[in-house]
């Protein structure tokens, strides 16, 4: 072997972005290219490795190692570096075993500093071919550099073998060259404005995609990616190739209109970016080794009211405008960019690959095996990749489409740390879907392209769909107190202040108010303000008001006088009750004032028996005012059904009976104050009442919990920091989290035996929270809804929502639900209830 000199040169820009993530995630195996052939059986492991060994003294990026001094990292062409060149032996043919030899040859990473940069494994089996491993930085090597490596490695194999009349030439121009003739090609006036454009096109923030994925982002990401090839359709594939002749655009344009199409449905943003790779290299650098491939990010507005047809050639216009640019590296594009921005640009990626486009060909390289297999023409060989490319990135999700010249087919790159491999595979039916959608009417909207499978659209509308259960559709909520209280009258109902009230007690106080409300015109459609503290007050005017036909509109006395005056204004409140704790803090109100306590003799000499049904279940029976965080508050209108659906759905699911405690955690204000209360009260168990301070997150929540013997509650996760271990709460049974994601502290202070649930945030348009099921690993899946069905999902159901999880999320209720959202209760009229989902 020739000794040559070592040499010494910069990195190029996009070498420089590998470089600063091998420094900031070292010993990860980020970015370590892999993929394995299956050999002839007949191949010659000697001849085999003295062909890496001249394959690797051929090109100079395969013995470079790289560091750096004073912060500035350079990289140096060694002139000999010994090659890492392994074999090993497997005793059986178990295809288990092999793939556990590979994962592990290819997570041990690859020492740039030390070198080489490239590893080689070649693997015997007893009565099978044997198989080649090739790990390669990307630092060194791209899509381009790869090919040609095992090109020339099968050719330097034969001529090894047999001897050849041409040997392999030796490329005359050199990876040290390409970056000197950048570096003065970006002072030029051309290479300047490229940079220009660039510094223009990205120097607005970027949106980060919502994806609907499996777990949310870790804070510290693993960066492990797996791959999941798919088959695409033989038909569906000339059906695309005629679409583009017709649209007269390449095919490109169609594939990745279809890209930015499947990321505006599944994330639900119009503004979407992607990146997509070149070849960054002309056609004099062919057959020389390094990393030239650039990113190009590509930006579209993606609206669903658009037609697809229209919308790929904002695409095409995009593509051709980024194609213009292209030689800018996306290092610099990137460099200063903040660190969200940054996310969102590399967040999703699209590849379209054509392994025999690399390089002058005499015949083809790459052909089709099977739906998304591939054969390697190497040196007279063929080689059967049994393993397709593969590395460890940033990206949440990348699309590779493979042109093959006889198939075309697909290949998902995604984080393991985001998305199941069964959520990809449902993935890859969408896309296809998508895809026969385009082809079968391309001028149609986009909202209106299909996305879901015949099988997921079963699952959907069928299976997910059958949880209709019978409940009491035409009784109002304070009747199944009454009939709880009729039947269950010395049991505890109400626990405020060491002082409990009976079922029966709790009837009869509520039944008087009931009746001194009546005399005040309170009836159906009324809306009477509750303005008390936490006492046995505020859950007396409750049922009250609910007995008297009225709806109940909580004030928090909290709140600022001014927002509680345009409350009680906007709601055109008929009566506002209060007590004594309160009186002195009335906002200014038109409504009649009813304190409970100044007039609590008049109440007491009303009539003890429950009185006559006014109220129907279509009727409302309560509006609470949103946060008017978006404008001004306005109030969402609950029926009895929605309530009553939502009573019978707890009982169901959390298991509440009369030998539980809840605790009434929730502010009045809020819907989970009924969802507790209510949790309590069809079930005969006692409903705990505590003042505020009682109720703060830490010790004091904490010692409420064991006072009380409480078995249920619902926590928002930021208050569950109380439940430090299971035995410092030993009575509690089933712990609900709501309105945020669960964190990951695991199951802090739930044992073996305890239920841990999580429900979303209530609909604006619904009562009723969606049960997710039990938490285990962090995980957070989303159950369907029960009681409900909705037989009436419009035809395009589909447009407004991703499949699957995000399509449990998103879905209308139909019956059991809120009134709706008004701008005004006072203007509310019946019209406004609509039990369809044709919004």
């Amino acid at each position: 072997m020739i000794e040559k000199s070592s040499l010494e040169y910069p990195l190029s820009p996009n070498q420089q972005g590998l470089w600063s993530l091998e420094q900031r995630f070292p010993n990860r195996g980020l970015y370590n290219l892999s993929a394995a052939w299956r050999l002839p059986p007949d191949i010659s492991f000697p001849t085999l490795r003295r062909a890496v060994e001249r394959l690797c003294a051929r090109h100079p990026a395969l013995r470079t190692t790289f560091s750096d001094q004073g912060g500035i990292p350079f990289q140096v062409a060694h002139g000999n570096l010994p090659i890492d060149f392994r074999e090993v032996r497997m005793e059986n043919g178990d295809e288990a075993n092999l793939r556990k030899i590979l994962e592990t040859q290819i997570s041990r990473p690859l020492d740039l500093e030390r070198g080489p940069p490239t590893r080689w494994v070649l693997i015997s089996i007893p009565e099978q071919a044997p198989v080649l491993l090739l790990i390669v930085h990307h630092i060194v090597a791209d899509a381009w550099t790869y090919t040609e490596m095992i090109v020339q490695l099968g050719m330097l194999y034969r001529e090894e073998t047999n001897g050849s009349s041409k040997p392999v030439p030796i490329p005359t121009r050199t990876y040290d060259r390409f970056i000197r003739e950048q570096i003065d090609w970006r002072e030029t006036p051309a290479g300047e404005c490229q940079g220009l454009f660039w510094k223009e096109t990205l120097s607005e923030q970027f949106p980060l995609l919502d994806l609907p994925t499996d777990r949310p982002h870790r804070v510290a990401p693993s960066f492990k990616t797996e791959y999941l090839p798919f088959a695409i359709p033989v038909a569906l594939q000339k059906s695309m190739r005629s679409l583009a002749r017709d649209a007269n655009v390449r095919p490109l344009v169609l594939w990745l209109s279809a890209w930015f199409v499947f990321l505006h449905r599944m994330g639900g943003q119009s503004d979407l970016v992607t990146t997509l790779p070149v070849a960054g290299r002309g056609r004099e650098y062919d057959g020389v080794l390094g990393f030239f491939v650039n990113n190009l990010p590509i930006r579209v507005q993606c609206l669903g009211e658009e037609r697809f047809q229209t919308f790929s050639k904002h695409v095409a216009d995009a593509l051709e405008t980024a194609l213009a640019h292209q030689d800018w590296p996306f290092s610099l594009m990137t460099r200063g960019m903040d660190i969200s921005t940054f996310s969102s640009l590399s967040q999703t990626g699209f590849a379209w690959q054509n392994f025999n486009r690399f390089g002058k060909r005499r015949s083809v390289l790459v052909t089709a095996s099977g739906e998304t297999g591939e054969i390697w023409h190497v040196g007279g060989m063929e080689w059967e990749l049994i393993r397709h490319w593969h590395q460890s990135q940033e990206p949440d999700i990348q699309l590779h489409l493979m042109n093959l010249p006889n198939n075309q087919y697909g290949i998902w790159r995604y984080a393991s740390d985001l998305f199941d491999r069964s959520t990809i595979e449902r993935w890859s039916g969408h896309f296809v879907r998508l895809l026969e959608g385009i082809v079968a009417e391309p001028t149609a909207r986009i909202s209106q392209l299909p996305l879901l499978t015949e099988a997921e659209r079963q699952r959907i509308l069928v299976k997910w769909n059958d949880t209709a259960m019978p409940y009491p559709k035409d009784k109002c909520v304070h009747e199944l107190f009454e009939d709880r209280a009729a039947k269950t009258p010395d049991a505890v109902a109400l626990i405020f202040d060491e002082q409990g009230i009976s079922y029966f007690d709790l009837n009869i106080r509520a039944n008087r108010l009931a009746h001194w409300l009546r005399t005040l015109g309170v009836g159906p459609e009324a809306l009477v303000g509750l303005f008390v503290e936490r006492s046995v007050e505020m859950i007396v005017g409750l049922l009250a008001i609910l007995k008297a036909g009225g709806a109940y509109v909580p004030l928090d006395p909290e709140y600022p006088k001014d927002r509680l005056a345009f409350m009680a204004e906007d709601a055109g409140l008929k009566v506002l009750l209060c007590h004594g704790a309160t009186r002195d803090r009335l906002p200014e109100c038109p409504a009649r004032i009813l304190d409970m306590d100044t007039e609590a003799a008049a109440i007491a000499g009303e009539n003890p028996d429950n009185p006559a049904q006014l109220a129907t279940s279509d009727n409302l029976a309560y509006v609470i005012y949103t946060s008017g965080s978006t404008g001004k508050p306005k109030g969402v209108m609950i029926e009895h059904e929605g309530l009553i659906n939502l009573a019978m759905a707890q009982a169901h699911i959390f298991h509440v009976d009369p030998s539980s405690r809840v605790l009434q955690f929730a502010s009045i204000s809020f819907d989970a104050a009924i969802w507790e209360i209510l949790m309590a009260f069809q079930a005969g168990a006692a409903l705990c009442l505590a003042d505020k301070a009682s109720l703060l997150p830490g010790a004091a929540l904490r010692d409420t919990l064991i006072r009380r013997a409480i078995t249920h509650v619902t926590l928002p996760p930021s208050a569950l920091t109380v439940l430090s271990t299971a035995e410092e709460i030993p009575a509690l049974s089933t712990l609900i989290t709501a309105g945020e994601a669960w964190p990951d502290c695991g199951g802090a202070g739930m044992d073996k035996e305890s239920a841990l649930l999580q429900c979303l945030r209530p609909n604006r348009n619904d009562g009723l929270r969606l049960h997710s099921g039990i938490l285990r690993r962090g995980r957070n899946p989303i159950h369907r809804t029960p009681h409900r069905q909705h037989p009436n999902l419009h035809p395009g159901f589909e447009s407004s929502t991703a499949p699957h999880r995000r399509f449990r999320r998103t879905l209308h209720r139909r019956r059991g639900g809120g009134a709706g959202l008004s701008e005004s209760p006072r203007s509310y009229r019946r019209a406004i209830h609509s039990r369809s989902l044709r919004r």
